[in-house]
């Protein structure tokens, strides 16, 4: 499998939160989480760290097959 896209979506407003290249640190807070909170995905099509309580996003990535 080829990740094809590394995405994120905050499950309270639906924002989408895309790392297009490695080392872009893509993140969003929004008034839905907790103080001091965010989501983050990271690593563009090298590796997909994510940053944030799993219960406020879906993971929203795309891969296909080689």
């Amino acid at each position: 499998m080829k990740l094809v896209k590394n995405a994120i979506q905050c499950k309270h407003y639906g924002v989408v939160v895309k790392s297009k290249y490695r080392h872009d640190f893509a993140h969003n807070s929004c008034k839905g989480m907790a103080d001091n909170q965010m989501i983050a995905a990271d690593g563009g099509l090298a590796y997909v760290p994510r940053v944030g309580s799993k219960g406020d996003w879906f993971e929203a990535s795309e891969w296909e097959d080689e």
